[in-house]
């Protein structure tokens, strides 16, 4: 039985929509990667956001220690005569 040009337009129509349902549910589940990594991206980040936090608040204080050690140093110098 030969197919007549409407059935091969509505053949070929079906064929595409099926392509097309396809690729958007390739899609969903492409954002549905991307979504996870992002959010182990930013859990990540959250991670080494505290962990210079805590280093900024070590450091900070250090730079502190060493202000005073070298205003000290300067009192000192000056006693002795050095400066």
């Amino acid at each position: 039985m030969k197919k007549t040009t409407n059935q091969l337009i509505e053949n070929l129509a079906i064929s595409v929509q099926k392509g097309f349902i396809e690729v958007k549910e390739e899609f969903k589940e492409v954002r549905r990667e991307i979504k996870e990594l992002d959010q182990k991206f930013d859990e990540r980040f959250d991670k080494v956001e505290k962990r210079l936090d805590n280093i900024d608040g070590l450091v900070g204080g250090h730079e502190r220690r060493f202000e005073r050690l070298e205003n000290d140093m300067r009192v000192v110098k000056t006693k002795v005569g050095i400066r």
